[in-house]
This record gives structure tokens, C-alpha cells and sequence, in this order.
């Protein structure tokens, strides 16, 4: 008979060891069915270095369920690294105190940085890599992760993505999707086709060509996958429609009545204020957003409006704009919230107005990649037209009219409230062109942050990064700015009061 409470070695199951892992510890308890090589790799460390703390062990291929086995203390050291990594707020913060000897501990070994790159805050880690390392060291660990995991198309769109930037290794990795990844990936069964179709136009954009060996029958399959997944393309179209329509002149394949239609509606000029970033929201969520834009204010109650850039070169908005913005003003605003993206500073006016001329504007959010002294609403290029700043004073001065007389206007743009009253920045600059609205930006690059509405779902305040020290506040009266200390309690009281 079969000792059930013996473990063989069995390299073919899943890795499940690591959903097991609770609380960093020194010892292990087997489970049944464990064997050696398995908790190895998943408390980062070898069997040899196992079986030297463990000389108990005789026979390396089989382990007793319920047995203690000792780990390394390099393993306890990562396991609390990653832990802390995925419950902190302030991930660069965290990065940058964390030990030189975890750091090195988490660098060299595989496993240990596959389950970083599943971290939410991966894009931090891949800034501390960048810092530290040389960069054929740099090199080396994005082309281990992008072969650890199950797809190599999602690995490099993964990469990238948290690189925040292309620059020389990105888009050297770029380089080496070859057609046949591209087929590959078609073939799986369970293909990333908004995924697939991003890394082809970052390939476009930066080599001014999809992939040359990809023939006429793959572009016929590129397209009948982008047509089951309509939301996709339409975020596709948006952001390269060259790649849209390159994929249908190459396909071969009449389209019907149907497609062609939807095709056309696609690459049509986008107007001012349409949603085109349908990424950054589920399908339930778009459909309310487009309802709510489609009908009249209900001119009773209070009304939010939020205008998003059209542009997002590092897709840091489909990643939180949903979950941070979008769901709590659906929340306290209902159906008297709406939604627009802008791509110009031009377009802005036109959009508060057509809202305002209904009812004034309770609390107007204006999202866009930043910095101290602008917003950026697009990736077009470095013109003036595609950047909120103090060039546009008269576009600014011009929503008075629209905005409620303590309007809150919220600024989902990283460090527009940077050096506080001292700077000329952008929430002083858009405090004094709206005298009586309360501005409120952060002071830092700002990864998340949350809205708090008291009981009746009245605006009270927003809170960057967890920590209220990173939310600068500023309203011009009498001629004065009248704001927050954000390394203090004291001023934000007297604001509040005031």
C-alpha cells in the first residue's frame, strides 16, 4: 500500500506553495502532495540549501507531510520584502530605505523578482532597478521576466508599461517580437488582443512599421480578433488608427455591412469631449458614462465633471482612473456626473460652458499627466495647444462663470501642488484665475488617492498617496492666497474654518 503521507517528486503540478504563504516565517509545515524542488522555488531559495539546514532529510525525493523544514533567513527576508511591497501606499518611499542587502537579495534571484513583477506597484521597483544597476544588468532582469512569464507578447507589453518610458533597452526588447510571437499568441487561445494590438503600435510609433513579416492572412486574423473585442479596438483606434487601418488594407478580407460601418465610425475625427480611452473603465462603467453624457443636468442637484486627457503615454490612467475617480463621484454624484476628454487647452471652455450654462459646477476634476508648472491633456507633441499652463489664463479665467461659487477643483495630475505657496505652480495659478474655488493638488508624483464625502456626500477633501502631508490646498480671497502648510494640520484647519 501507498504511503499517502509521503510526498514524491512531482514537477509537473502548479506552483500552489506560494498561495500558501501567510506570514514570513523561519520553518515550513509540508503539505501533502510538497516536494523539495517546489518549496524551494517558492520560498526563493535551492534544494541543496535546504537539505544543509535540514541533514534530518535522507532522501532529497520525498518529504512527510507535516514535517518542519527549516528555511534560509534570506527567504524570510524576501518574503517580508514582498509582503510590505504589496500593503504599502508609499512604494517609492519604501523602495528607497529598503536595505541594500534585500535589494541584492531580490536581483539575483528569479523567482524573487517574478513575484515582484506581479506586484501592484512593479513600476516603482522597475525605477529602483533603473537607478541602481548597470544597464546590461538592467537588461538582463527584463528579459528574464519577460521569459518567466506564461506569454511573451504580455511579458514585453508588461515591461513597458511599467517602465513608465521607452527608452534604449524598451525598446530594444520592442525589437525582438517577431512575427511568429505574434502568431503565437493568436494561437493561444486566450489571446491579450488589447494588449497585443498596444505593443504593435509602440512598434509602429517608434519604427515606423508593424512587423514587415506578417502577411496578408495575419493581418486577416489581427482584424477578426479586434472585431470580437469592440471595446479594444475602439481604444485601439484612439490611440493609432495607422495600425487600424493598415490591418484592414492588408487583411484580404472584405469586411460586411456591419464591420465596415463600425470601422468607419472608428476612424473617424474623434470630437471634443468623446470618450476614446475605453480601456480605463469596464464595460458597465462606459455604458453609465455615455448615458449620463448623453441627457440633460438635473439642475437640482450638485453636478461633477470630469475633463481627462486623451493622452496617457505611459498608461498610468487605466490603471487607477476607475477605481480612485470614477467610482466614488458615481457614488456621490449619481447620474449628474460627466465625463470628458480633452486633448487641447481649447477644448476646455466650450466643455465647462455647455455643463455650466445647465447648473454651476460643484466640483470639476482635471486629470492629465504633470508637473508643477502644466498638465498635459495629450501625447500629439511638446506644442502649447496640448498642455494646460499659465499661457492659457484666459481659457482658465473663463470658467468662473460656469463654476459654483465655492467650487472644488481637483487636480489628478502628479506634483501640480509642489513646493506649496512658495511656487508658482499650477493649483496657485489656477487658485488665483478662479477667486472663491478651493483647489486642491498634489505635492509629489501622486500614485493613488482617495476622495472623502461626509454623510450626505459632500466633498471634503482628497488625499494623495495615503498620507494627507502630500495634499496642497489653495483659494485666492481679497487678493491673497489663502493655504495649507502640507507638512501640517494646523493651516488646513484654518482653512477649512475660513
Amino acid at each position: 500500500m501507498t504511503d499517502t503521507s509521503l510526498v514524491g517528486v512531482k514537477e509537473e503540478r502548479s506552483l500552489i506553495i506560494r498561495t500558501r504563504r501567510t506570514n514570513p516565517s523561519d520553518t515550513y509545515t509540508v503539505w501533502p502532495d510538497d516536494c523539495l524542488s517546489v518549496i524551494a522555488e517558492s520560498h526563493y531559495t535551492t534544494v541543496d540549501r535546504l537539505l544543509e539546514l535540514n541533514p534530518t532529510i535522507i532522501n532529497r525525493d520525498y518529504i512527510q507531510a507535516g514535517q518542519r523544514i527549516k528555511l534560509p533567513k534570506e527567504s524570510e527576508e524576501i518574503s517580508r520584502f514582498l509582503s510590505r511591497l504589496e500593503q504599502t501606499e508609499y512604494p517609492r518611499d519604501y523602495l528607497a530605505n529598503i536595505p541594500q542587502q534585500t535589494f541584492n537579495l531580490i536581483v539575483n534571484n528569479r523567482q524573487a523578482l517574478l513575484d515582484v513583477s506581479d506586484s501592484r506597484y512593479f513600476g516603482e521597483f522597475i525605477h529602483k532597478l533603473k537607478n541602481q544597476l548597470s544597464p546590461v544588468k538592467y537588461e538582463n532582469i527584463l528579459m528574464t521576466l519577460a521569459r518567466g512569464r506564461p506569454s511573451y507578447i504580455n511579458a514585453n507589453l508588461f515591461i513597458i508599461n511599467s517602465s513608465f518610458s521607452l527608452g534604449a533597452r524598451e525598446k530594444k526588447i520592442l525589437a525582438t517580437v517577431s512575427a511568429n510571437d505574434i502568431r503565437a499568441e493568436l494561437k493561444s487561445g486566450d489571446a491579450n488582443m488589447y494588449g497585443l494590438a498596444k505593443l504593435l503600435r509602440y512598434r509602429t510609433d517608434l519604427f515606423g512599421t508593424v512587423i514587415p513579416e506578417l502577411n496578408a492572412k495575419d493581418f486577416g486574423t489581427l482584424l477578426n480578433n479586434f472585431l470580437q473585442y469592440k471595446n479594444e479596438i475602439r481604444a485601439l483606434s484612439a490611440v493609432n488608427k495607422y495600425l487600424l487601418q493598415k490591418t484592414i488594407a492588408l487583411c484580404g478580407t472584405p469586411l460586411s455591412v456591419e464591420n465596415a460601418t463600425f470601422i468607419n465610425n472608428l476612424t473617424r475625427q474623434a470630437q471634443p469631449g468623446e470618450i476614446m480611452y475605453t480601456e480605463r473603465f469596464s464595460a458597465g462603467e462606459l455604458d453609465a458614462l455615455e448615458a449620463n453624457n448623453a441627457k440633460p443636468i438635473d439642475a437640482v442637484r450638485p453636478v461633477a465633471l470630469v475633463l481627462a486627457n486623451r493622452g496617457d503615454y505611459n498608461g498610468a490612467f487605466e490603471k487607477s482612473h476607475s477605481r480612485e475617480t470614477i467610482q466614488p463621484l458615481t457614488k456621490a454624484f449619481d447620474d449628474n456626473l460627466r465625463y470628458r476628454e480633452v486633448s487641447r487647452d481649447s477644448e476646455i471652455l466650450p466643455l465647462v460652458k455647455a455643463i455650466g450654462r445647465q447648473r454651476k459646477i460643484d466640483l470639476l476634476v482635471i486629470a492629465g499627466h504633470g508637473e508643477s508648472s502644466s498638465i498635459r491633456l495629450a501625447d500629439d507633441g511638446d506644442a502649447d495647444e496640448y498642455l494646460l499652463d499659465p499661457t492659457d489664463e484666459s481659457i482658465v479665467k473663463g470658467l468662473r462663470e460656469y463654476l459654483a461659487p465655492d467650487c472644488k477643483i481637483i487636480l489628478e495630475s502628479c506634483s501640480t501642488g509642489a513646493g506649496g505657496g512658495n511656487t508658482e505652480n499650477m493649483a496657485n495659478f489656477i487658485a488665483k484665475c478662479l477667486p472663491g474655488c478651493t483647489v486642491f493638488a498634489p505635492t509629489i508624483d501622486s500614485y493613488v488617492h482617495k476622495f472623502i464625502f461626509d454623510s450626505q456626500n459632500k466633498f471634503e477633501n482628497i488625499i494623495y498617496n495615503d498620507d494627507p502631508q502630500r495634499t496642497y490646498h489653495v483659494i485666492y480671497k481679497d487678493g491673497e492666497l489663502i493655504h495649507n502648510d502640507p507638512n501640517t494640520q494646523q493651516q488646513y484647519l484654518i482653512i477649512e474654518q475660513s
